[in-house]
C-alpha cells in the first residue's frame, strides 16, 4: 500500500480505489471464487483456465453460507456485519471481532463500532499509519461499505490502533 500510495496521489483517487477491492472482495465473499496462478496453455493467457492449487500462491474463497439477510432494518444490518466479520475470522484474516450496538441518530444515521482483532494485515496498516498514514489496508472496513452499499447506504468510517472495542471489559 505504500507503493501504491506513491502512484495514486489524490485522496480522491484512493478512496475509489479503495472501495472497488472492497467491492471485489464483497463479490468473491457472495458467491465465491478460487484465485491464484492459472495453468497457462501456451502464449495466451486465459482468466478462466484452471488455476493451480499446487501453488502457495492459490486458495478459495467459499460463498458465505448461509446468504446474508437482505433487509435493511438494523437488526439485519447488524446481522450482515457479524456474519462477514465471522466470514473473515473463520478464513484466518483475524483472531476476533466485536461490534457495538447498532444506534439510530437524530439525522436517520445508524452508528456502530467494530474490532478487528489482530488483522493479518496489522503490521503494515499499524507501520502505515506511523509513517504516512492516510492511505491504509482497511480491508474489513471496504467489504463492510461494499455491504452497506449494496443495500442503499453510504457509509464512513475511521481508522485507530487499539487493543480492545472501547467501553468494551475484559
Amino acid at each position: 500500500f505504500r507503493t501504491l500510495q506513491d502512484g495514486i496521489k489524490r485522496p480522491g483517487d484512493r478512496d475509489r480505489f479503495g472501495r472497488n477491492v472492497g467491492d471485489r472482495l464483497y463479490q468473491k465473499i457472495l458467491k465465491g471464487d478460487v484465485v491464484g496462478p492459472r495453468i497457462v496453455q501456451g502464449d495466451t493467457y486465459d482468466d478462466k483456465a484452471p488455476v493451480d492449487m499446487s501453488s502457495p500462491f492459490s486458495g478459495t474463497w467459499p460463498a458465505i453460507d448461509p446468504p446474508l439477510p437482505r433487509g435493511n432494518a438494523p437488526g439485519d444490518l447488524e446481522s450482515g456485519v457479524r456474519q462477514i466479520l465471522e466470514y473473515l475470522r473463520a478464513r484466518g484474516y483475524c483472531k476476533d471481532f466485536a461490534i457495538s450496538e447498532f444506534v439510530s441518530g437524530k439525522d436517520g444515521s445508524l452508528e456502530f463500532t467494530s474490532f478487528v482483532q489482530e488483522p493479518l494485515n496489522i503490521e503494515a496498516t499499524s507501520t502505515l499509519m506511523r509513517v504516512r498514514g492516510g492511505f491504509l489496508p482497511r480491508y474489513d472496513q471496504r467489504i463492510l461499505e461494499a455491504f452497506f452499499a449494496a443495500r442503499g447506504f453510504e457509509s464512513e468510517f475511521g481508522e485507530q490502533l487499539a487493543d480492545k472495542l472501547k467501553g468494551a471489559t475484559d
